[in-house]
């Protein structure tokens, strides 16, 4: 039975790095929403000049697509019988449990894990400054002040396990997947 990962977290908290490790260690298929985000704005007029690190009305008309794309991509795979991390989105609980729906809704037995990533709030800023270091934007508080009002964590009743990467415990995060994964 096909298992479906998904980490989510503030941007710079390691999302991306976790997903790259598991993906090799584990054989899953990685979604992530940021070249299909690229593809929209090299490709659609109305978002050739969007500028992601600022937030506009043009970002709530492009999060949907994004949403959309990952879920369906996440759907043909575990129909498949595919495992899948998905990285990135779920900021809100009302988005996850969109997709964790209808994953449980097409196969019921598809094992579901929400892995939050965690950083120290300093750490946290002292990755987003870098981010921005080239441009000397400020950007990255911006960004980061929006999703901080808006993040909500995961609860217990939303997926078969919920685990927290804190950048220090990744063989644990390996086991205790590996434990999601062998249980009937």
């Amino acid at each position: 039975m096909p298992t479906f990962v998904n980490i989510v977290g503030y941007n710079g908290t390691g999302k991306t790095t976790l997903a790259k490790r598991l993906e090799e260690y584990l054989g899953f298929n990685r979604i992530n929403g940021d070249a299909f985000r690229l593809f929209v704005i090299n490709e659609i007029a109305y978002f050739k000049d969007l500028d992601l690190s600022h937030q506009n009305d043009r970002h709530e008309y492009l999060s949907p697509l994004v949403v959309q794309y990952r879920t369906e991509l996440s759907l043909s795979l575990l129909r498949a019988g595919e495992n899948v991390i998905m990285e990135g989105s779920g900021l809100l609980k009302s988005y996850r449990e969109l997709y964790l729906h209808k994953i449980k809704q097409q196969d019921p037995k598809t094992k579901t894990v929400l892995i939050v990533c965690k950083i120290a709030e300093d750490k946290l800023a002292d990755r987003l400054r870098l981010r921005d270091a080239s441009t000397q934007d400020e950007s990255w508080q911006i960004m980061h002040k929006a999703k901080e009002n808006i993040f909500e964590m995961p609860t217990e009743d939303e997926a078969d396990a919920i685990l927290i990467y804190s950048q220090d415990n990744y063989d644990d995060i390996k086991s205790k997947l590996k434990d999601v994964m062998e249980a009937a």
